[in-house]
């Protein structure tokens, strides 16, 4: 293979285009240019630990030359000619010439991205996510500061551009990744405190809000934890174990987070209306809040949670209830997560605990549609589509009419985007989904 095409007069000359895209010199090595013209030195090679092919960026030209960075991809072959992996030899890396220690924000997010993110992100789609994140937000603003000069208003700045363009959750996203990115550079004293320290998250997305929660991706995992625990019962003549929320009361809570539906639609879900071999669940008009029928596409997420639910499912409604409707009272699944959350005065004779406690604050089974609807437009889903998705009434007739008519593919999109993304997050639900039997 040809090594040591390039030059620098051709790098200098490279601009940038509609796309990125990379200029190759061969052998592992090849400069990235990036749509805004910077420029990025990526190495590749397989890792002999994994066998694995991995992809390292290494810093930006011309803070890294070209002769150096042939003589960082010199010294990585060394090692894995050696059967060393290089990410896990970092002094030798060092020893290797390579100036390990950032001077900027964009040269530290470099490193992070490589030694933490790549490590601790499975997910290529996660790396991609906190890596176009950064780009689009955060290197802008503050790219370029040096890190010993990197301040709290400065970071702000690159939170308000999600802010200001309505996209809380990832607002919020960005906050966490700087966060850990911030403490990564403190903790080896590359920088002397955290500039993020004191920004909270309703600074950054606000979604702690009466009315506005959403959960975010680490409290949905963190739930999904929690919940499949089983805690002990303890008193003076036996320990006891039971799950943190009745087995119905679970699997109804999913659903909502896989449908967006309401807890109305919900509680009086028929199972007739559930037709799995089309994959779609009927909501009707009677039951609506807008008084029209609604059709919700089923992913493959939420066909796993109907699987299990079809084992509960009474004869005509899926959550059989105790009084004369014949089925379980829309309130039923917000009352069980709010005993089991922080709450002052809890009334008297119920019981309260604290284990569905989030970071983020009190949170209705109403959130979980809130979040659904917010995990679809972060997909790139349009409002109009999302819109449909949850029900919501177009008060202009015509509009109403051509979407019902023109819009079942772009919800369908959008339901499999948001069931992906829970798989994604969550893993596959066969593993984790409580049982029925």
């Amino acid at each position: 293979m040809a090594t040591n095409k390039l030059t620098d007069r051709a790098i200098k000359s490279a601009k940038p285009q509609d796309k990125e895209y990379e200029l190759t010199d061969g052998g592992g090595l090849a400069l990235r240019i990036k749509v805004d013209g910077a420029k990025i030195w990526a190495i590749r090679y397989t890792s002999p630990s994994t066998g694995k092919r991995v992809r390292e960026y290494i810093g930006s030209y011309p803070d890294i030359s070209l002769a150096d960075a042939r003589e960082a991809l010199s010294v990585r072959r060394s090692l894995v000619a050696k059967d060393i992996d290089p990410a896990r030899a970092e002094a030798l890396l060092d020893a290797g010439g390579v100036d390990e220690v950032p001077s900027t924000v964009n040269a530290l997010f470099l490193i992070w991205y490589e030694r933490y993110v790549q490590t601790n992100r499975s997910s290529q789609d996660d790396q991609k996510a906190i890596r176009s994140r950064y780009e689009k937000y955060v290197q802008p603003k503050v790219g370029d500061i040096p890190l010993e000069k990197v301040r709290r208003g400065q970071v702000m700045q690159s939170i308000d551009m999600a802010r200001n363009a309505g996209a809380m959750r990832t607002a919020n996203m960005i906050l966490g990744e700087l966060r850990q990115m911030f403490r990564y550079a403190v903790a080896r004293e590359w920088m002397q405190g955290d500039p993020t320290a004191a920004i909270t998250r309703k600074d950054a997305g606000g979604q702690e809000a009466e009315g506005e929660r959403i959960l975010s991706d680490d409290e949905i995992v963190l739930l999904r934890d929690i919940l499949g625990r089983d805690p002990e019962v303890k008193s003076r003549y036996y320990v006891s174990r039971k799950r943190v929320l009745p087995v119905r009361t679970e699997l109804a809570m999913w659903w909502t987070l896989a449908t967006a539906a309401r807890a109305v639609e919900v509680a009086t879900m028929q199972h007739s209306l559930v037709r799995r071999a089309d994959r779609v669940w009927l909501i009707p008009a009677e039951v609506a809040k807008n008084s029209e029928a609604h059709t919700v596409h089923l992913s493959d997420f939420a066909l796993a949670v109907w699987d299990r639910l079809e084992k509960l499912a009474g004869p005509d409604y899926v959550f059989q209830g105790r009084g004369k409707a014949g089925y379980m009272s829309e309130k039923e699944v917000t009352r069980r997560l709010t005993d089991r959350q922080t709450r002052p005065g809890a009334p008297k004779g119920r019981k309260n605990s604290t284990d569905l406690d989030l970071p983020g604050g009190r949170w209705t089974q109403h959130d979980l549609r809130r979040t659904a609807a917010t995990i679809m437009g972060e997909a790139g889903i349009s409002p109009d589509v999302i819109d449909r998705c949850l029900n919501h009434k177009d008060p202009r007739k015509v509009t109403r009419t051509y979407q019902r008519q023109k819009m079942l593919p772009q919800r369908r999109e959008a339901f499999d985007a948001l069931g992906a993304h829970l798989v994604k997050l969550l893993g596959a639900p066969d593993q984790w989904l409580p049982s029925a039997d």
